[in-house]
């Protein structure tokens, strides 16, 4: 399982069809967004599973991270960023206990 970390973000490249089944993120709520920049604040943890797109990731404090189709991502509580969102995402997305 390749993971990248970056401050506050965890980056699995490689989830699992259990983990992803286990997580039940197929029945997270969805979002999208076309290619923009936007910026997002996070005040909880926020997990999300990129079913489309490419997007890199600007923290504040940190190196930027290339999130694309496939990846799990958790986003802590505290991290501030803009996205570059290089082609349109589709995301399952959900904020755990």
């Amino acid at each position: 399982m390749k993971k990248h970390y970056c401050y506050a973000i965890q980056v699995n490249q490689t989830p699992s069809e259990e983990e992803l089944k286990d997580l039940d993120v197929f029945n997270y709520p969805t979002w999208t967004k076309e290619v923009s920049d936007i910026a997002q604040v996070y005040d909880a943890d926020k997990l999300c599973y990129f079913l489309e797109g490419e997007v890199l990731v600007n923290p504040i404090w940190g190196e930027p991270v290339h999130i694309k189709k496939g990846d799990l991502v958790t986003f802590h509580a505290g991290v501030s960023s803009t996205w570059q969102v290089k082609s349109d995402v589709k995301i399952h997305y959900c904020y755990p206990d």
